[in-house]
Parts: structure tokens; C-alpha cells; sequence
């Protein structure tokens, strides 16, 4: 089984590259940047902008509600611990965008069916910049975010219960996401099916 980025997103870009022989020319290359590149973002933008595509944070419930204890220490422990989190290659993209959110346009990746998909992710992304959080990039299976001046201590709450929506948070989890969302300047979820897998050793 392979992620895949779903029909909504696809972009095809055939007719640009007709007549080329070698996809690993220096002609391909520019035509991939120069104008492939730029047309498939501005298609992200649009399908993630895109009304009859758009998810409610609420309608994410039930999704991650399998995790368990493992899973859900994962949770804590990616954000306890923002290296482990941290692939050894970081790609860095720049775009002209109109929201923080929109970011996920240049990195949609690809999903399998049990994870969060992209417009789920973008769902979570915007619920996220509510609290006060810059979506800052995804790997293979989190989302990341930095606190900005626009984050309020006296929302926390708010925002342990907006997490619990879409995680089964008990109390204990819910107090240590808490406490660590009060303490760092970053934060991390999963929108994979089993977090404790990206995990080399047991928690």
C-alpha cells in the first residue's frame, strides 16, 4: 500500500514535459520549477480553499479514537522531546500565501486512508492558528507549529478540549499536554493512524 495524495488534489503535468526525452535534463528541470511547480501550488491552493472541500474540526472526532496508551504517550513525548520529531532532512519551501494555513499547500504529502487527510489537516491547521499557533511544516505522520504573540495562556483549556476532540485524552494525558503547551514554544500531533510506530524503542 502506498500514500496517496487523492483525485482532488492531482495535477497533471504531462503536456508540459511533451517531447522530452530526458526527464533529468536541465530543460526539465527548469520546466519543473519554473512553471510546473508554481501551477500544482496555485491547484493546492485553490482545492484547499475550495469550499465543498472543506472539513469541520468536529467532523474529525472519531477518527484517532483508537489510539491508545502507547499511542497517546507518543503524543506526549513527541512534545517533550522536538528532536525526535525532526527528520535529518529538512526541506524548506517559500511561497506568496494569504494564510499560515495555506502553507500545507507546498507540502500536502501523501495520506493512507486510516490517517488524517489533507483537508483534515487543514482543518486542524486552522483550529490550531486560533490558539495563537504558526503552522511551521509535516513529516510522514506530524504536523508542527510554533507560539506566536497571538497565543493567550487563559485559552488553554479551550484548547485541551479542542485536542481531546480529536485524540482520546484522559485527564492524566490532557495534564501533561497542558503543562508542556504552557511551557515550550512549539507544538506537535499525529495525523497517523498509530503515532507509537514512528517511535524506535518502547515508551
Amino acid at each position: 500500500m502506498h500514500a496517496q495524495l487523492g483525485d482532488k488534489l492531482y495535477f497533471d503535468d504531462s503536456l508540459y514535459f511533451q517531447g522530452i526525452e530526458d526527464i533529468g535534463s536541465r530543460e526539465s528541470h527548469l520546466i519543473e520549477s519554473n512553471i510546473v511547480t508554481p501551477l500544482v501550488f496555485q491547484h493546492h491552493v485553490q482545492q484547499l480553499s475550495h469550499l465543498d472541500h472543506q472539513r469541520s474540526f468536529e467532523s474529525l472526532a472519531g477518527k484517532m479514537q483508537h489510539y491508545d496508551e502507547n499511542d497517546l504517550e507518543a503524543l506526549v513525548y513527541f512534545n517533550q522531546h522536538l528532536l525526535i520529531s525532526i527528520d535529518s532532512e529538512i526541506a524548506v519551501k517559500v511561497a506568496n500565501i494569504e494564510t499560515e494555513a495555506l502553507k500545507l499547500a507546498m507540502m500536502p504529502n501523501g495520506y493512507f486512508s486510516c490517517d488524517f487527510d489533507v483537508f483534515e489537516n487543514f482543518a486542524i491547521i486552522q483550529q490550531m492558528q486560533h490558539y495563537g499557533f504558526e503552522f511551521i511544516g509535516l513529516g510522514a505522520s506530524l504536523l508542527g507549529w510554533i507560539k506566536t504573540s497571538d497565543f493567550k495562556a487563559d485559552k488553554i483549556e479551550d484548547l485541551i478540549q479542542d485536542l481531546a476532540v480529536i485524540y482520546p485524552l484522559d485527564s492524566s494525558h490532557q495534564k501533561a499536554m497542558k503543562a508542556l503547551i504552557l511551557k515550550n514554544n512549539y507544538l506537535i500531533l499525529p495525523y497517523s493512524e498509530s503515532p507509537q510506530e514512528y517511535l524506535d524503542y518502547d515508551l
